[in-house]
């Protein structure tokens, strides 16, 4: 009987996990509050997979989104998808023990105007596309961690100015619970060769040369000027010393002591 009574549960148990997991995404949604900086349009799927025409984070949309589910994760106790859209694709996992969120092998693409609306009272506002790759980032405890990740300016411009300077490359990798950050060109009409660490206890240096072209016009040397010192003929510098906000710092892991 015990026997029986066992199996009956076990099918029970695997029935309740099937409808969950084939329950239509509009239901899901609606059970959950989603954060006032996120919203979703247009969907249609289950939680294994579907797409959604518009998702929003920030005011910066992925649109045409598919997502699949990666069902080999659950043996892990993680939950993880895969999701494709006009913009990008992201491979994203959730640890069911520790709630911590994982982005890997990813990457997006957006007008820089878009992305600098983030940032508003700049000086100069900068034109072209960013490519924002992520090797490997983790979330956890309201905590980012970038342990690697680029970010590629292309067509690297200025506001009202009709040249194309190229293209720029900067990355990050977290190493022994420092932050290190490189800055190149790609054979553009700036070379720029660049470095920075950051702290945990928020201390940071940066370090760039650049060397303009000669015949850059005067209106981009002029820009380049409010945010590097002239060391000489079409040569730049930036070095800065300082210490980070703490309300900043405390929003960054930098790893295990």
């Amino acid at each position: 009987m015990r026997k029986f009574l066992g199996l009956g549960l076990f099918f029970i148990v695997c029935l309740a996990i099937g409808l969950a997991l084939n329950m239509p995404l509009v239901h899901v949604l609606a059970e959950v509050k989603l954060p006032a900086n996120i919203r979703v349009s247009n969907f249609n799927g289950t939680i294994l997979k579907g797409r959604i025409d518009v998702l929003e984070v920030n005011n910066l949309q992925a649109t045409g989104l598919q997502y699949r589910n990666k069902p080999a994760c659950v043996f892990t106790l993680k939950w993880c998808y895969h999701l494709v859209f006009d913009q990008g694709e992201v491979s994203a996992s959730a640890n069911a023990l520790d709630q911590t969120v994982t982005l890997t092998n990813s990457n997006l693409e957006y007008p820089v105007g878009q992305v600098v609306t983030m940032f508003p009272g700049l000086l100069v506002k900068p034109t072209g596309d960013l490519e924002v790759i992520i090797d490997h980032l983790t979330m956890k405890e309201k905590k980012l961690s970038l342990e690697s990740g680029s970010v590629i300016w292309k067509n690297a411009g200025v506001e009202g100015e009709s040249i194309d300077l190229g293209e720029y490359r900067l990355s990050a990798a977290l190493s022994k619970q420092v932050y290190n950050f490189t800055v190149r060109d790609n054979n553009a009409l700036l070379k720029i060769d660049g470095k920075g660490v950051l702290k945990s206890n928020g201390q940071y240096n940066l370090d760039i040369k650049i060397e303009s072209e000669p015949g850059l016009q005067n209106s981009i040397k002029t820009a380049l000027e409010f945010v590097a010192k002239k060391r000489g003929l079409n040569q730049y510098s930036v070095s800065q010393r300082g210490t980070i906000q703490q309300r900043v710092i405390s929003q960054l892991s930098f790893g295990q002591s």
